[in-house]
């Protein structure tokens, strides 16, 4: 306040106002607190501040392939412990839906996890089924997997094949009674 203007209540504080809201008090209903490890953040997690959106992808191996998909998307951060005396924070704590967790919980068992800040005003979401394989990815085209022609000979009729197999079958059961 400059000199001789008045003090309105709204620019005194109440003596509880001090400390930040408690954390239940910060999620919208159906949320629930969700610390994740600085360490599946990546070096993200120490830039974060409360309030930040953070989407969270996993890679694993699937079928022979290295997958990487979208696991949580525009999860708002809701605390960040204080890095006082140079020490990392161990986790941050994030708002998510129980079903986000759960997914969170059961990829980081079998899947390694990366952190990406995401702009606060950004909603877009990343559809839930990309290209999730490098090659892909990158615009290369997947291997074909051919599968060899299987020729089925039937005791009588050797010309048949799996080309037409309801056919095939249907003709040898009217003529085998």
């Amino acid at each position: 306040l400059a000199q001789g203007d008045p003090v309105l209540s709204g620019c005194l504080a109440r003596a509880d106002s001090a400390s930040p809201p408690a954390l239940a008090a910060r999620l919208d209903p159906g949320q629930r607190a969700l610390q994740v490890p600085v360490a599946d953040l990546g070096t993200v997690a120490d830039l974060l501040r409360v309030g930040d959106l953070v989407d969270i992808y996993v890679s694993f191996p699937h079928r022979g392939r290295e997958v990487t998909a979208p696991l949580l998307q525009g999860v708002p951060v809701l605390a960040v412990p204080d890095a006082s005396g140079g020490t990392r924070p161990a986790q941050v704590t994030l708002a998510a839906t129980p079903n986000q967790a759960m997914r969170y919980l059961a990829a980081r068992r079998a899947g390694t996890l990366t952190g990406l800040v995401r702009n606060r005003a950004d909603t877009a979401r990343i559809p839930e089924d990309p290209p999730r394989d490098l090659a892909s990815l990158i615009g290369l085209a997947p291997e074909s997997s051919r599968e060899p022609a299987v020729v089925i000979l039937y005791g009588d009729r050797p010309g048949l094949s799996a080309s037409a197999p309801g056919t095939a079958l249907a003709d040898f059961e009217s003529g085998h009674p």
